[in-house]
């Protein structure tokens, strides 16, 4: 499946934090590496996000972290090809400069108890090791990004909620105009 009112939410938001204004008739120079990272499988952001990149970005650099279980389907790949998107796989997360997290869907590998590994959560010593720029996630979130606690001072100094890669809350703002936006177009169709 695919999620392209959450793909041009991404969009959005990345060009934002880059702060670049595309050019509709040509593909926008980029030397950033984006990494999606968790369940890439079945991910249906990833499945639009991934093809979008390569359209509007000039050969971008995209890795694919996930276990094997979870990894992007060879199915795709040739959409990417296409759009001159370079691409990699590894079974755990590495240094790049944009970070999109996936959460598990348990009910797509039919198993309640799954959690998410370990060495996938994004905490404060993950970001500084890895030098993520930007952290995406769609939303709702589980054990993916620990989430701030105020009244809970263990959640500060692993939660990055605060901190200024944390670009989830920006996304999630975006969600709101770019869907208005998309009922507005629709709306003055009729």
């Amino acid at each position: 499946g695919e999620h392209p009112t959450q793909a041009l939410i991404d969009l959005v938001t990345l060009l934002d934090f880059l702060n670049v204004e595309p050019d509709p008739h040509c593909r926008v120079a980029c030397d950033l590496s984006f990494q999606f990272a968790g369940d890439v499988r079945f991910g249906r952001t990833v499945h639009s996000l991934a093809p979008l990149l390569g359209t509007v970005f000039e050969k971008p650099c995209i890795h694919f972290a996930a276990p094997s279980d979870w990894q992007y389907p060879e199915s795709r790949l040739s959409r990417l090809d296409e759009l001159g998107v370079r691409y990699g796989f590894s079974n755990r997360p590495i240094e790049s400069s944009i970070l999109y997290v996936v959460r598990i869907n348990a009910d797509d590998y039919n198993d309640t108890s799954s959690s998410y590994p370990k060495e996938f959560v994004v905490h404060q010593r993950a970001l500084a090791h890895f030098g993520w720029k930007y952290v995406m996630h769609p939303f709702p979130r589980w054990d993916e990004i620990p989430a701030w606690d105020v009244d809970d001072q263990s959640t500060h100094t692993v939660s990055i909620d605060k901190l200024p890669q944390a670009g989830y809350f920006t996304q999630s703002e975006n969600g709101v105009f770019v869907r208005m936006t998309l009922l507005y177009m629709h709306a003055v169709q009729d």
